[in-house]
C-alpha cells in the first residue's frame, strides 16, 4: 500500500517546496497512519520533503506487528538509513540529517514476512545542535615513561606467548594512558593486579593504537600496584617493542 502525503496536510517542516522550508517549525511533529495489508507486498510508503543539514527523527509504532523503518531518496533503491528496535518496545527510530534538500521516501515494513496491521508514523524536525567547543580552558603537560624492550626466547611464556611485565603504581583517582608499539609482531597489552599476575585480567587491548598497535586508558576503581604485561597476539610473536605509560 503506497501513500503520498499531500503538501496541504504536511507541516512546512516536511513538505511543500516553499520559502517556509528554510525555516521549519520545530516542535510540531507530523504524524501519519497506515496499514500493512495481507498481500505479497507488505509495506507502507510515505514521501516527505526534507531539508539539507537539518536533523530529523523518524519513528514508527505498531501493536499489530514488529515494525521496521527504511529511508530512501525518492526514486532510488539505496537504503540511506534503517532501524528495527531503537524506539523501544520493538519499534523503530531513525535519526537522519540529509545532505541534500529534496523528496525522501519513508518505508514502514514488518520484521517478519507475515506481519500485517495498523501502524503510525511520526516525523520531527529537531533543534540544531550547538556548535562544537573549539576553545580550550587551559593546557596540561603530559610526561610519558618510555620502556624499550624485546620479546625473545629467554622471556617467560603463558599459553606459549612470551611476555614482559612492568610495574605500575597508581594513587587514588589516578589513571594511566598506555601505548604499546611494535614493527616486529602484533602487540597486546594486558593489565593485572600486582598480586594476581596472569590471573583475573582487569583490562586489555590489541589494536586500538592504530595498525596492530595497542592503546588503552586504565582507570582503576582503587589505588594500588598493577602489572602492565607486554605480550603478543600469536605464539610466534617476538622482537623489539616500545611501551609508553603516562599517568
Amino acid at each position: 500500500m503506497r501513500k503520498f502525503i499531500e503538501a496541504s496536510i504536511l507541516s512546512a517542516a516536511f513538505f511543500a517546496a516553499s520559502p517556509l522550508l528554510a525555516q521549519p517549525a520545530e516542535g510540531q511533529p507530523f504524524t501519519a497512519s497506515g496499514e500493512l495489508e495481507t498481500c505479497d507486498c507488505r509495506y507502507g510508503d510515505h514521501t516527505v520533503r526534507l531539508e539539507a543539514g537539518r536533523r530529523y527523527r523518524v519513528s514508527a509504532s505498531s501493536e499489530a506487528f514488529d515494525s521496521m523503518l527504511r529511508l530512501y531518496r525518492a526514486g532510488s533503491t539505496d537504503v540511506l538509513a534503517e532501524d528495527d528496535d531503537s524506539g523501544g518496545e520493538r519499534n523503530p527510530q531513525v535519526h537522519f540529517t540529509p545532505s541534500q534538500t529534496g523528496d525522501y521516501l519513508v518505508r514502514v515494513v514488518s520484521f517478519t514476512p507475515d506481519g500485517a496491521g495498523a501502524y503510525s508514523l511520526n516525523i520531527e524536525a529537531l533543534e540544531a545542535l550547538p556548535p562544537p567547543i573549539t576553545r580550550a580552558t587551559g593546557t596540561e603537560a603530559m610526561s610519558w615513561q618510555v620502556y624499550e624492550g624485546a620479546l625473545d626466547a629467554n622471556d617467560p611464556a603463558e599459553s606459549d606467548m612470551r611476555f614482559d611485565d612492568y610495574a605500575l603504581d597508581l594513587e587514588s583517582g589516578q589513571s594511566a594512558l598506555i601505548r604499546l608499539e611494535s614493527e616486529a609482531f602484533d602487540p597486546v597489552v594486558r593489565i593485572y593486579k600486582a598480586d594476581q599476575r596472569g590471573m583475573n585480567e582487569i583490562a586489555m587491548d590489541d589494536d586500538s593504537g592504530g595498525g596492530f598497535n595497542s592503546f588503552l586508558m586504565f582507570a582503576p576503581d582503587e589505588a594500588g600496584a598493577y602489572i602492565v604485561r607486554v605480550t603478543s597476539f600469536s605464539t610466534e610473536g617476538a622482537g623489539a617493542y616500545k611501551l609508553r605509560i603516562a599517568r
